[in-house]
């Protein structure tokens, strides 16, 4: 079990001291680039011995609602492609 806490977030990492790992990295800035990044480093760490078989990237929101911050980007009516309702 290793934790670590830094001003980006925090990460735990959980190895089963044979061949699986298991990685959460939580970021204040939920940009998927920043994840990315950790992930291919963390690999490369390893000597490319590891890979990544599971990923689940997920939201945060406030009571029922849950948005990535991407999700929140306001570029007006011409940025969507077609104006049909979510729901039908």
């Amino acid at each position: 079990l290793l934790l670590s806490e830094f001003k980006e977030g925090n990460l735990v990492l959980v190895w089963d001291g044979r061949r699986h790992i298991d990685i959460n990295l939580f970021l204040f800035d939920d940009e998927k680039e920043l994840a990315d990044s950790f992930a291919s480093k963390f690999i490369l760490f390893a000597e490319n011995k590891l890979k990544v078989a599971l990923r689940d990237d997920f939201p945060r929101g406030l009571g029922r609602v849950v948005n990535f911050k991407s999700d929140l980007e306001y570029k007006g009516f011409d940025s969507l492609p077609e104006r049909k309702p979510y729901v039908e």
